[in-house]
């Protein structure tokens, strides 16, 4: 679990280093009268981008942690049934 959240962590991190650089950019931009090199297809690809990393991770550590979620939701659903 370690590992993942500090995989998390880093995408986060990732993710808002990206999104102050944008911020940044669109401001200079602005105030400078320039070109914002940040389009909408750029912008797309940076969030397919860290959508993937994070879907990636999602799924691996589903896949790694899957029989001890499945034997958590079996001991839920016993624990429900007898409080029914």
């Amino acid at each position: 679990m370690a590992e993942y959240k500090q995989a998390l962590r880093v995408l986060t991190k990732s993710s808002n280093d990206v999104l102050f650089q944008i911020v940044e950019d669109t401001a200079r931009a602005f105030s400078d009268d320039i070109p914002n090199r940040w389009s909408k297809e750029l912008l797309d690809v940076e969030c397919k981008r860290f959508l993937n990393n994070l879907l990636d991770m999602r799924n691996g550590f589903m896949l790694r942690h899957q029989d001890q979620l499945l034997q958590a939701l079996h001991r839920e659903a016993i624990v429900e049934g007898a409080c029914a």
